[in-house]
């Protein structure tokens, strides 16, 4: 009842950036049926995801297509309503909304300082890495829709969110890796968010749904194999 409580109290304080939110994507998918696409809406279509699961006549891919504009609405909640809501000063809640967003790209700096450790030689935490990536190029495709560049910012959500929870290991997407490492027990959490973060990367940028697809399945397949065939030989009593 609490959890409800508090939920229904969340829901109300992001109404009006829900408001704002919705209100821009209307406006781009009513553009968009009505063939008004000029390149100066594109950022705007990037940025929001309004296009997204909007194109062919997959409902995976519009449902897909749905969450993904959640996710970045929930990116962009809080600055939208520090820039338009909150009574500071215009100029204080730039500067404000521009520091939280900020913050979540910071995240990415110490992930990519400690490039070198993310070449691992131990099989497991290898196919960590390999799973987790195809997994964020399933779910780029997923969420994104079709795939297609102009919608794959919910790919760059993703991957700060996973590189900050990478930093500080707590969140929803570490606990779910968390609970994953204590299944096979063994300690691979860090190394699934760190190929779910580059995997995010290249979901980013690749923009063909059969290559985020094929590379997907087959990296996600092979990364839980190795980590699978990896425990299982180490469980093999070594011989006299």
């Amino acid at each position: 009842m609490e959890r409800l409580k508090e939920f229904g109290a969340y829901f109300k304080s992001i109404l009006p950036s829900l408001a704002v939110a919705v209100t821009v994507w209307l406006v781009l998918q009513i553009a968009a049926c009505m063939g008004f696409r000029p390149a100066l809406l594109w950022p705007f279509n990037y940025l929001s995801g309004a296009l997204a699961g909007l194109t062919g006549t997959s409902r995976l891919g519009m449902i897909g297509g749905s969450i993904g504009r959640a996710v970045i609405f929930i990116f962009f909640e809080k600055a939208i309503w520090i820039l338009l809501f909150s009574k500071k000063p215009v100029k204080e809640r730039f500067l404000q909304s521009g520091k939280l967003l900020g913050k979540k790209f910071l995240y990415m700096v110490p992930y990519v300082k400690k490039i070198k450790s993310w070449i691992v030689k131990d099989p497991v935490q290898l196919g960590a890495q390999i799973a987790g990536c195809g997994i964020a190029l399933i779910l780029s495709l997923f969420l994104s829709g079709n795939g297609k560049l102009v919608n794959s910012f919910v790919s760059v959500a993703l991957m700060t969110e996973a590189a900050s929870q990478l930093q500080l290991h707590k969140g929803l997407i570490w606990n779910t890796f968390k609970k994953l490492s204590d299944i096979i027990k063994a300690d691979t959490a860090d190394h699934f968010l760190t190929g779910l973060t580059l995997g995010f990367a290249l979901g980013a940028l690749i923009s063909s749904a059969k290559v985020l697809r094929l590379a997907g399945w087959i990296m996600a397949g092979a990364g839980m194999a190795m980590i699978f065939i990896a425990k299982a030989m180490n469980k093999k009593p070594a011989k006299a």
